[in-house]
């Protein structure tokens, strides 16, 4: 490979502009509207039964750890990871006896701030729907 002036250039100023797309003095990042408390409604794995309960998220770092409160004394706990519009989590029911099949659901953040997703579980052929709204402070 040869180098010219003109690709060193070309890289030079590549590797500048991501510099300061990272690293501006007085940049910040947008605020992190997920964490909070949700009012849940969903279509249980059967594809008829509907439920309804309560979300809550916290920032864990990188990572967000996700609790669903629902009917009966049901919770299931996830971890979650965000990029741009999509987060997805993956859970277990915390108060299972025994092993508990664990599960996925891949949710999109509304500019609204509600979050619209489909979920399965480990050895499911089928996907069911859940939808968040934020709860009032």
């Amino acid at each position: 490979m040869i180098i010219t002036r003109r690709s060193a250039a070309v890289t030079f100023a590549a590797a500048w502009l991501l510099l300061l797309l990272v690293a501006v003095p007085g940049a910040k990042a947008a605020p992190d509207t997920l964490p909070g408390r949700y009012a849940v409604q969903g279509i249980g794995a059967d594809g008829a039964t509907t439920y309804g309960g309560e979300a809550v998220v916290e920032a864990t770092g990188e990572t967000y750890k996700v609790t669903w409160l629902l009917p009966g004394g049901q919770v299931y706990v996830g971890t979650g990871i965000r990029q741009g519009e999509s987060f997805a989590v993956t859970y277990l029911n915390a108060r299972a006896e025994g092993a508990s099949a664990p599960g996925i659901v891949l949710y999109t953040v509304r500019p609204d701030g509600s979050l619209t997703g489909i979920y399965s579980q480990l050895g499911s052929a089928t996907i069911s729907a859940e939808a968040w709204n934020p709860k009032g402070t």
